[in-house]
């Protein structure tokens, strides 16, 4: 090789070496150290929900938002861990979306008060995401801390408001630079009595059945009966009959004489029609028969259920993006 050639080869190799630079920042997504950044806001209001209060876990996905190409969307999970109820939540991108390379985000996802303004917590961090990916935290919160009510009015429910900042590259960033979207629960409500005859001749695990069905249409199948133990304690299971009902909150009391309700017990639960809601009543037959006069006037049992039943989701979608156009 003569000396002449030696400038052509080190130019060839230079330039080589800044294709495979380009396309491994630029194409890649990649962000390099001189790339301008651009920012992208994803807000989410989940309406409506109830959460378990003792066992089961919930996992939700917002509706799907995009970035320029690539598309995104908000993994939320309940999860039950052994010192308390967490969420979970994660930016995940999209399995098949537009654009073909890894795309580095710094990101902080923030669960924000009613009104959009002032943030209850935030969490940041930086991750190269592949199309599939997800990066997050898995006990972002105590569910508590975060909830929209504080849980003394029966039929309110929870919102949760969330927001999800992204910042990347101003050449992969979308022309969009918000988007608020909002994921509503239908829930089904039902007030019932169930009048159980002859309470005091009800022996040890001799059951008595009916049906609830609420003016929505959902049904709950509901036993009781009396463990074979001292003082004979009530237990009530409650199997839903219809797989629409995911989860359900209930309120159990008994209505003495005056139609006055005691002895009142709360529980919220994941519903599987594989299983049943073994409900917390501890009431006992030796109680109930000590003030019969009270809590079995013609010897009969009054219950009042008050239930509120998910059905899942019923309206999700993306429903207002402000747009600008980068240049």
């Amino acid at each position: 090789m003569s000396g002449r050639d030696e400038p052509t080869i080190f130019f060839l190799c230079l330039a080589f070496l800044l294709i495979i630079v380009f396309f491994s920042t630029e194409k890649s997504g990649r962000i390099p150290e001189n790339c301008e950044m651009d920012e992208f806001e994803f807000f989410w209001h989940i309406e409506s929900i109830i959460f378990p209060e003792t066992n089961g876990g919930v996992i939700i996905f917002s509706p799907p938002f995009h970035v320029g190409r690539s598309t995104w969307y908000l993994r939320l999970d309940l999860k039950p861990e052994s010192d308390g109820h967490y969420f979970a939540i994660y930016l995940k991108r999209a399995e098949g979306d537009g654009y073909p390379r890894p795309i580095d985000v710094e990101f902080t996802l923030s669960f924000l008060t009613v009104d959009f303004k002032s943030v209850k917590l935030s969490k940041s961090n930086k991750f190269s995401f592949d199309r599939g990916s997800a990066r997050g935290w898995s006990k972002f919160v105590r569910y508590q801390e975060v909830l929209s009510h504080s849980g003394n009015n029966f039929y309110e429910f929870d919102n949760l408001f969330i927001q999800c900042k992204m910042k990347m590259c101003k050449k992969i960033a979308s022309t969009s630079s918000a988007c608020f979207a909002r994921t509503l629960f239908g829930i089904d409500y039902g007030t019932f009595a169930w009048d159980i005859k002859h309470f005091s001749a009800l022996r040890p695990n001799e059951q008595k059945n009916t049906q609830i069905t609420s003016p929505g249409g959902s049904v709950l199948s509901t036993s009781i009966f009396l463990t074979n133990t001292s003082s004979y304690r009530m237990k009530i299971l409650i199997i839903p009959a219809h797989r629409h009902i995911t989860m359900s909150k209930c309120r159990i009391s008994v209505l003495d004489a005056a139609g006055i309700a005691s002895e009142l017990v709360e529980d919220t639960m994941f519903l599987d029609t594989n299983k049943m809601w073994d409900f917390p009543f501890s009431l006992t037959k030796e109680k109930l028969t000590e003030k019969k006069n009270l809590y079995l006037p013609k010897d009969v049992l009054t219950l009042k259920f008050e239930c509120a039943m998910n059905l899942g989701i019923a309206y999700e979608n993306t429903e207002l993006c402000n747009y600008r156009i980068n240049s």
